[in-house]
Formats: C-alpha cells, sequence, structure tokens
C-alpha cells in the first residue's frame, strides 16, 4: 500500500445523510475508507483538542492499518491500489480547523436542513431514548452530549458544526467543500463527480453502479445506506423556533 494517501475528512452532522455520503465515495476503487476512527476503541481521543503536526501526520499514518471491523465495515466494493484515505466523523467537528491548520488535508463537510436533521434523531431509538423529552433535549441536548466536546447533537450542534465549516470553508479555500444534502440527493451523479474531481479521481463504473443501486433500493431500518425519510413528527412549537434561530444564523443557506 502506497505511504502517500491523501488524506481527506468527510464531517456531519449525525442524522445527516453521512453513512450514504461516504458509501458513494467508499465505492471507489482508490478510496481507502475509515469509518468514525476517532470514535472507535483503536483510535478513541487519539487527537487532543491542541494536537501537533507530527500527531495528525501519526494519525494518518496508522489509519489505513487499523483492524477493528467498526473502523473498516465490510464493504462490497472492488479495490485497486489507494491514493485517499478518508475518514468519516460526526463528532469532533471542533478539531476540524486545527486539522487544516496544521496539514494540507482537505475536509467535505455534509450540510442538511436542521429541521431534517433533527426529526430523523428524533426518530432514532437507539439515539433518542423513549423516555426523554424532545422539549428538554432539542436545543441542546443535555441527556446525549453529556458535556462532552466531541458531541454535536441537539439544534445548537448543528449551528455550531455550520458555523464551524463554513467559516472554515471561507478561510482555507479550496481545502473545504460544502456539500448540500439536497443537492446530492436531488442530483448524485453530478455531485459526486464533482467532488471526485475535487479529489483528483475520475468517475468510475462501480461508483455509477452504486448510485443506480442507492437510488432503488428501499430500507426500513434507521441506520440503513438505503432508507426513506422518518415521518415529520417534531412539534409544531419546536419546528418554528428551529426555522427562526436558522433564520438569524449568517451564511447558512435554510429558511431564508
Amino acid at each position: 500500500m502506497s505511504e502517500a494517501l491523501a488524506p481527506v475528512a468527510l464531517f456531519g452532522l449525525p442524522r445527516s445523510g453521512t453513512t450514504w455520503f461516504g458509501q458513494l465515495l467508499n465505492a471507489h476503487p482508490e478510496v481507502l475508507y475509515r469509518y468514525q476512527p476517532l470514535f472507535s476503541y483503536e483510535f478513541k481521543d487519539f487527537l487532543s483538542e491542541n494536537f501537533s503536526a507530527e500527531e495528525l501526520d501519526m494519525f494518518h499514518h496508522k489509519l489505513p492499518g487499523a483492524s477493528s471491523e467498526f473502523t473498516c465495515p465490510p464493504h462490497p466494493f472492488e479495490k485497486d491500489e489507494p491514493s485517499v484515505l478518508l475518514y468519516k466523523n460526526v463528532r469532533y467537528h471542533h478539531l476540524a480547523k486545527r486539522m487544516l491548520e496544521t496539514s494540507n488535508m482537505k475536509i467535505v463537510f455534509i450540510s442538511r436542513d436542521p429541521l431534517a436533521v433533527m426529526n430523523s434523531w428524533y426518530n432514532a431509538p437507539r439515539e433518542f431514548h423513549p423516555h426523554w423529552s424532545i422539549e428538554q433535549e432539542w436545543e441542546f441536548a443535555p441527556s446525549k452530549n453529556q458535556d462532552r466536546p466531541e458531541e454535536f447533537y441537539g439544534f445548537d450542534g448543528w449551528r455550531r458544526a455550520e458555523l464551524i465549516h463554513r467559516e472554515n470553508a471561507s478561510l482555507f479555500g479550496d481545502r473545504v467543500k460544502i456539500v448540500s444534502y439536497d443537492e446530492l440527493t436531488n442530483g448524485t451523479a453530478e455531485q459526486i463527480q464533482e467532488l471526485l474531481q475535487w479529489l483528483r479521481l475520475d468517475m468510475h463504473p462501480q461508483v455509477s453502479t452504486f448510485i443506480e443501486a442507492s437510488a432503488k433500493r428501499d430500507a426500513q431500518s434507521t441506520y440503513s445506506v438505503f432508507k426513506k425519510p422518518a415521518d415529520f413528527t417534531l412539534p409544531p412549537a419546536i419546528k418554528e423556533q428551529i426555522i427562526e434561530r436558522t433564520k438569524a444564523l449568517k451564511d447558512v443557506p435554510y429558511y431564508r
């Protein structure tokens, strides 16, 4: 395996389509994909908030050799010699800026409407406990986040992550890509081809085949790559608060 893999971090909020997005890119033969390594037993807390360039480089050096099924989930894709190291994160958004400051890596962030993100979380039983109150959890998600800096559940987590990555996009130019979930679902092939070009990869038939399959499949599991959106069940009062607070955010393109 080549030692010169180009590192790319895929960030997104929980329930924002990162599983599907990650598999769309993992379908490329030259992409080596790792799943939430900083949340795994192998690499948990490998990077502190003030990590050095050397520590980040070591992290990227060790990722290709990861062995756990959590970090290296099975997939059906044929692989060639990899040129891109892609790893997914739904946590640790607060580390993104330092990643860019201490390396030449790239970051792609998938952005989704906060109502869709919040509603999907509310309807995911393994993420939102049935005994929790949405009125108490929707904004800061205290029961889920538990004051852990790496967690970004709740509307405030969505807000902070959006602002982090959009500021990074303005600071680091072409090294940060913001991908709209809605645009990805409505024009998957075009969006993925553009993103692959950004990664200096060509479109591949294996990717096209997976795109076609993902458009046809329909799975009911909350955690499936192929699934329908959850029925909208957020209380109307919470919906209105989310819309109004989102409108007030500068440079966030929802409810304008």
